[in-house]
């Protein structure tokens, strides 16, 4: 039987769950002046503003000679971003690039020990046959081993990138004045009232606009409208007529604040977050290698091995141990444990 081919995956950009119930995004000002969401003083942002990006590098040159204490902590905020992508990088590559020639290594050489049972002169028909029940019992569970292994290798590298990752996504928020953050809380609760006697989905989203350009102009202000925003959508879809355009309409818009507010490494961060969280629960192994397992190793193998924990118990318990110790599992050379090198 051939080797499987490496497979080609495509790495496919995250995007954020705006909705989520239990994480609301951090809405950050970045707009130069501190104008509202929308408002024609936010907007004027312009190019000999923002200064070009060698003079921008050069700033930040100085500023760092000026002030080592500054040059330390911005570092470190490099360092850690660099580090949970690198982190997530190793554990992408593991699935896309290191598991099937590993597995494709690993087929040949149980291939080679089958035939040379099969050539082996000194065994009749029947020995023959012992051995290569004990050498396929053997490498079954010899696989789903590894398969543990493996997952639980990239799992921890993920959960590394996840945790530097928050450190990036949950940066303190900075707050405002008491009078500003009460005056805040009575607007909002207001426009939270305003839009539940609100009868129809344009008047919803009219109110909508109104308040986050006229009450939403600093990163305190905008996470706590994105901490209610679950609720704001759940009332405009009760009046909407089209429920489908409308839930378009409203994600439309709060990506709209998310994209021009949020500042790009925590938008980067998150997303890490969101795409380590789903690389967690992707199956190591694809189609092709599940497909070769099948004629090699077996059926039960080949749909257990992207969830080996459960099935590796229970072969133990149905497959008595082989008195012949050069048989069992543990002695085979040529079945070399998975290993990958975190650093």
């Amino acid at each position: 039987m051939t080797p499987v081919a490496p497979e080609v995956h495509e790495k496919c950009g995250a995007t954020p769950d705006y909705f989520r119930q239990n994480h609301a995004y951090a809405l950050v000002n970045r707009l130069r002046g501190g104008g509202a969401i929308g408002s024609k003083q936010s907007k004027e942002v312009t190019q000999s503003e923002r200064g070009p990006q060698k003079k921008e590098d050069e700033w930040r040159k100085r500023m760092d000679r000026e002030n080592p204490r500054t040059d330390q902590k911005s570092k470190r905020g490099r360092s850690v971003m660099a580090n949970y992508k690198e982190q997530f990088e190793k554990a992408l590559n593991m699935r896309i690039k290191e598991v099937t020639p590993w597995y494709n290594s690993v087929s040949q050489k149980l291939q080679s020990a089958f035939s040379k049972i099969n050539l082996d002169k000194e065994l009749t028909e029947e020995g023959k046959q012992k051995r290569r029940m004990q050498l396929q019992q053997s490498a079954r569970k010899q696989l789903l081993k590894d398969a543990i292994e493996m997952k639980r290798q990239r799992n921890e590298i993920l959960d590394q990138a996840i945790a530097e990752a928050k450190e990036v996504a949950d940066k303190p928020v900075e707050l405002p004045s008491d009078g500003d953050q009460a005056r805040f809380k009575r607007n909002l609760t207001k426009f939270q009232t305003d839009l539940m006697l609100t009868n129809r989905f344009d008047q919803a989203m009219r109110k909508l606009n109104e308040f986050t350009d006229q009450h939403v102009s600093s990163q305190y202000h905008a996470e706590e409208l994105a901490a209610v925003y679950p609720t704001i959508i759940q009332t405009s879809l009760g009046v909407a007529e089209e429920p489908g355009k409308a839930k378009s309409e409203l994600s439309s818009k709060f990506d709209e604040i998310n994209t021009a507010l949020v500042p790009e490494d925590v938008r980067e961060a998150r997303s890490t977050i969101e795409s380590a969280e789903r690389e967690k629960e992707a199956p190591l192994f694809g189609l092709a290698v599940t497909n070769h397992v099948r004629g090699l190793l077996g059926q039960d193998i080949a749909n257990n091995l992207n969830n080996p924990e459960g099935y590796l118990t229970v072969l133990e318990a149905q497959e008595a141990d082989d008195d012949d110790g050069k048989y069992k599992g543990g002695n085979y050379k040529w079945m070399k444990s998975y290993s990958h090198k975190t650093k």
